[in-house]
């Protein structure tokens, strides 16, 4: 299928008179369907259309009670339709027609699935074309009929027409890509960490991971299974910023309560971290029933075949007591709390004024006490963040530009990054001034590298390609994660595959391309940067890359919102993935991490959904009609 980019437009005209009323019938206007012509009449249009490059965006607007057809290349369209009596029609395709408990509601053995209105052909598309930006094509194709003008879910299919012959017929799909998305590329902080010259820690922020598992039908958890969290978060150090509780009940029972259960889980674990600290803890929680790990862990056992049946029909068999026991060694593992915490280090200095604080910091530094003015500093900094001190503050710390307070003026400079008045090329200058004062620091050489990375996607003349890439090789050589020094050199890439691609050098693109996808490994990669990954190789047409590096993490229960719906948004459009018994487990997952975005996806692009025509799957209709015919709920508790 053609990837389709989502097109907004405002028209500041009215085509009056340039589009033909649709009839109410199933009229086709002497179109016929004869797919042994292709060879003859269509063969040019259709090998137009199969090399057409995927930065070609085109499809259907509508606007009031007009659609449009746009398309972003005139050359393109001239060489689809270079005949006057080629044509384009739209066929009118209503959610109605999709509705839950009901067949289908069009005629499969008719090429039109909705209303076709009356085609438009290229002697009239000359005539009325109007070019405006980004969009060199805009054709008024139609004027919806009376019966239909008032409708929200309607899409529209494509016909292209040649000779009174349906040479194409195309749905569209919202299917993302985006080039130059890189990964996160942070400006470290001296952490003064034991081993002074190695980024191996962020001593002021934390994020940790835990599992807590929960008995049947107890919401209470056992202290020793708690325990590892508090050791781990050394709480005397860190008060916890923020919470995240994600709470799973085994699916056996009703949902009713089976969520009430979750809802106490999460609580109680809460009330318990809160007690360790003062600080209000920022949380959120949501609830739902464990039915991933449940598809995937019967896979095997005497009980696969549940993996057919609704969620009615598996909870009426596990109301039998000899499949449940059976099933319980499975079951115990599902009841659980996935618990993801933000820390915050705690400071002595945190609740000082500004005049005091300032004082305090003069004081440190005279005494060239760096490990105190250190700690000082990062409590300003975390005011200054939850808006507590003025970020004016910042200019008032008097730092001497010595060797000594390196550490001192590489956080300044960092933190610095982070406001609003922030210029990238300035910054850069600070950081190679502040190598010539501090030799060797790591610190400062990695930053200059993400520096010169962020100002080259900007700008391909700002900085020689190889002597950028030899910067960031020599950093190899530094007491450095290796892992950050590999993400640094994806980023070169992705950004050198961007130039190499205008350049037409398509052989070296490729090269930089195999280079991402090949080492991404090796870097300390997160969801969000596989879903970078992914849609930039969407974006390159290699969209085979892009499942497999998010495919295995797509059907595990923690993972994250945009990486599980992105896959689906992937696949869902192919048999080859839907008709896997492992995809409803997918489905459910997404079901379970968000509700409204998941039935939202059978929704019109136009209200960012996918398309509601996936419904004309009748495994996709079963998954969305069993969780969303009756839930417009988030699961948020």
């Amino acid at each position: 299928m053609k990837m389709r980019i989502t097109i907004v437009l405002i028209f500041l005209f009215y085509f009056q008179g340039w589009c033909q009323k649709g009839k109410p019938t199933k009229e086709t206007y002497g179109i016929k369907y004869d797919p042994s012509g292709y060879s003859k009449t269509c063969i040019k249009c259709l090998n137009a259309m199969s090399s057409m490059p995927a930065d070609v965006s085109f499809g259907f607007v509508r606007q009031d009670n007009l659609v449009l057809f746009c398309m972003s290349d005139v050359d393109w369209f001239n060489q689809i339709f270079d005949n006057k009596d080629d044509g384009i029609a739209v066929d009118v395709i209503r959610k109605s027609q999709f509705e839950c408990g009901k067949n289908n509601d069009y005629d499969k053995g008719n090429f039109v699935k909705g209303l076709m209105l009356k085609p438009v052909f290229l002697r009239d598309i000359k005539k009325y074309s109007v070019s405006i930006p980004g969009m060199e094509v805009v054709v008024p194709v139609a004027e919806l009929p009376a019966q239909l003008a008032s409708e929200i879910d309607l899409e529209f299919n494509l016909l292209v027409i040649k000779d009174d012959r349906l040479c194409h017929y195309m749905a569209f799909y919202d299917l993302p890509g985006s080039k130059l998305n890189l990964l996160q590329m942070d400006l470290y902080m001296d952490t003064l960490s034991n081993n002074k010259n190695s980024i191996n820690q962020i001593t002021v922020h934390r994020k940790l991971e835990f599992i807590i598992p929960f008995e049947k039908n107890k919401y209470e958890y056992k202290p020793q299974d708690l325990k590892p969290v508090s050791d781990s978060l050394k709480l005397n150090f860190y008060n916890i910023k923020n919470l995240s509780v994600r709470a799973y009940s085994s699916v056996e029972g009703t949902e009713e309560k089976n969520m009430e259960l979750q809802k106490k889980r999460a609580e109680s674990i809460i009330a318990s971290l809160q007690s360790y600290q003062n600080v209000k803890i920022d949380d959120d929680m949501s609830a739902s029933e464990n039915w991933v790990e449940f598809l995937n862990d019967i896979v095997g056992s005497k009980y696969a075949a549940l993996r057919l049946l609704s969620k009615e029909e598996v909870k009426k068999e596990l109301e039998k007591k000899t499949v449940a026991d059976d099933l319980e060694p499975i079951l115990r593992n599902h009841r659980k709390a996935i618990l993801f915490l933000e820390l915050e280090k705690k400071s002595k200095y945190k609740d000082v004024n500004e005049d005091e604080i300032k004082k305090h910091f003069a004081e440190a530094v005279a005494n060239k006490n760096i490990n105190t003015a250190w700690e000082i500093q990062q409590a300003i900094f975390q005011n200054i963040d939850s808006k507590v001190y003025s970020p004016h503050l910042i200019k008032d710390l008097e730092i001497p530009e010595r060797a000594e307070f390196g550490s001192l003026l590489i956080n300044n400079l960092v933190f610095n990054s982070t406001q609003e008045d922030y210029n990238e090329m300035s910054t850069l200058t600070e950081f190679q001034r502040l190598n010539e004062l501090v030799s060797n620091n790591p610190f400062i050489k990695y930053n200059i590298c993400v520096l010169e990375l962020k100002l080259f996607s900007q700008n391909e003349l700002a900085f020689n390609r190889n002597t950028m890439l030899q910067h960031i090789q020599a950093l190899e050589k530094l007491p450095l994660d290796k892992r950050l020094i590999r993400r640094l050199t994806i980023n070169y890439h992705l950004i050198l595959a961007e130039y190499l691609l205008r350049e037409k050098k398509y052989t070296e693109k490729d090269k930089s391309l195999n280079y991402i996808y090949l080492n991404y490994k090796s870097t300390n990669y997160k969801d969000e940067d596989l879903v970078r990954l992914a849609r930039y190789f969407v974006a390159f047409r290699k969209t085979d890359w892009a499942l497999k590096i998010i495919e295995p993490r797509a059907n595990k229960i923690d993972v994250s919102e945009d990486l599980l719906y992105y896959y689906i948004n992937l696949t869902i459009i192919d048999k080859k993935y839907t008709t896997k018994d492992s995809y409803r487990s997918i489905l459910l997952n997404a079901y379970n991490v968000n509700p409204e975005r998941f039935c939202q996806m059978f929704g019109t692009a136009y209200q960012g959904g996918i398309s509601f025509q996936l419904l004309d799957d009748l495994y996709l209709k079963k998954n969305y009609c069993e969780s969303c015919k009756n839930s417009g709920k988030m699961k948020k508790i």
